[in-house]
């Protein structure tokens, strides 16, 4: 079973983390912080990241969590001379 678990980011947007016991993937990371502290709260693995697209407040902790989780980044193929770290592109 996957739970997903909203965590807020900025003043205004949420990073989605859907865990399946101790490994997560985290959806639109526009900051790495709040996303490590629960991480590290919940001893979870972050095993990638799937972007949206492309803007700051979508890819703003993509090269934190790569340096640190050593996680792949996935996202549309179209974005991807704007998304930082990605590494697996898909498309429609």
């Amino acid at each position: 079973m996957i739970n997903i678990e909203p965590i807020k980011a900025f003043s205004d947007n949420y990073i989605w983390l859907l865990i399946n016991e101790k490994n997560a993937f985290a959806v639109d990371p526009g900051e790495a912080k709040p996303l490590n502290e629960v991480l590290e709260s919940k001893k979870l693995s972050l095993k990638g990241v799937l972007i949206t697209h492309h803007h700051f407040d979508h890819i703003g902790g993509n090269q934190d969590l790569k340096n640190k989780y050593n996680s792949i980044v996935v996202g549309y193929k179209d974005d991807s001379s704007r998304i930082p770290e990605i590494e697996v592109l898909v498309e429609d």
